[in-house]
C-alpha cells in the first residue's frame, strides 16, 4: 500500500476516536468532487446525467464501503461478517441506473458512455471508502483522458467521413423518409445529425462509412430529392489520406 493510502487509512485510529469521523468526511469530499470532474465531461455532452448524479452516486457508494468496512466493525467488535457482500450489492443496483440512462433513440443508442462513467463512478467512491484514495484519483484521471480523446477521435472521424447534407422543411419526418431510403439502397449510416434553421428549415447530416459506394449515394441522393419536402441535398466526400479540408463535393 503506498503512503498516501497508509496515512489516509491512520486517520481511523487518531484524535481519541474522532479520526473515523475525519476519515468519512474527507472520503466522501474527495468521491464527491472526483466524479463531479467526470459528470462535468458528460453535462457538457448535453446528457441528462451530470455532476450532481454522478457525485451523488459516488458519495453514495463511499458511505456504503465505510459502513462495509467500519460501520458494521465498530458496531459488532470481534464479529464475523464478509465486508465484500455490500460493495457487490452496489455494483449490481448500480447496473440498474446505467440501464436508466440507455436510450433508443430513432436509429441510435444513446447513453452508454454516460452508463459506463456512472458505473465507474461507483467504483471510485467504493475505492475512495476503501482508503485507496490515490488510485481513485489515476482511475478518475485515465477515465477523463479517455473520454476526451474519445470525443475528439469521434468528431474527427465523423468530420472526415463520406456524409450527404440535406435541407428539409421543418415538418417533414426525416429521419423516417431517410431510413426508408437508406434500407431499399442497402446503405448503412454511421451516424445523424439534425439542426434547426430558422422557423421553417431542418438541416440533416446523414455519416456513412468510408467504403460506401459513392455511386449509391448518389442514387440516396436522388431518391430524396424526388421528396417534394427536400430542399436541396448534396454529397460530401473526404479522403483521409488527403490533406485536412481537401474536400469533393456533388
Amino acid at each position: 500500500m503506498n503512503i498516501v493510502d497508509k496515512w489516509f487509512l491512520s486517520l481511523t485510529e487518531k484524535f481519541d476516536g474522532w479520526g473515523i469521523l475525519i476519515f468519512i468526511t474527507i472520503a466522501l469530499l474527495i468521491s464527491g468532487v472526483l466524479s463531479a470532474l467526470i459528470g462535468l465531461e458528460r453535462y457538457r455532452k448535453g446528457e441528462n446525467a451530470g455532476m450532481r448524479t454522478h457525485a451523488l452516486l459516488s458519495i453514495g457508494c463511499s458511505i456504503f464501503m465505510i459502513i462495509s468496512l467500519w460501520g458494521i466493525k465498530l458496531a459488532v467488535p470481534g464479529g464475523n461478517y464478509d465486508i465484500s457482500r455490500i460493495a457487490a450489492g452496489t455494483i449490481t443496483g448500480i447496473g440498474f441506473l446505467g440501464a436508466g440512462v440507455i436510450i433508443k433513440d430513432k436509429f441510435t443508442v444513446k447513453g452508454l458512455s454516460t452508463a459506463t462513467t456512472l458505473w465507474i463512478c461507483a467504483g471510485v467512491g467504493l475505492a475512495v471508502g476503501a482508503g485507496f484514495v490515490l488510485e481513485a484519483v489515476i482511475a478518475t484521471l485515465i477515465t477523463l483522458l479517455l473520454v476526451f480523446i474519445r470525443n475528439r477521435i469521434i468528431v474527427t472521424v465523423d468530420t472526415h467521413a463520406p456524409h450527404v447534407v440535406v435541407e428539409v422543411q421543418k415538418d417533414y419526418p426525416a429521419l423516417e423518409k431517410i431510413k426508408e431510403v437508406c434500407d431499399r439502397n442497402s446503405l448503412n449510416m454511421r451516424n445523424i445529425d439534425i439542426s434547426q434553421i430558422g422557423d421553417k428549415q431542418m438541416t440533416v447530416v446523414v455519416y456513412f462509412p468510408y467504403n460506401v459506394n459513392p455511386l449509391i449515394l448518389d442514387y440516396f441522393i436522388n431518391e430524396l430529392k424526388k421528396e417534394k419536402e427536400v430542399i436541396t441535398a448534396k454529397k460530401i466526400m473526404k479522403n483521409p489520406s488527403k490533406r485536412i479540408g481537401e474536400t469533393h463535393e456533388s
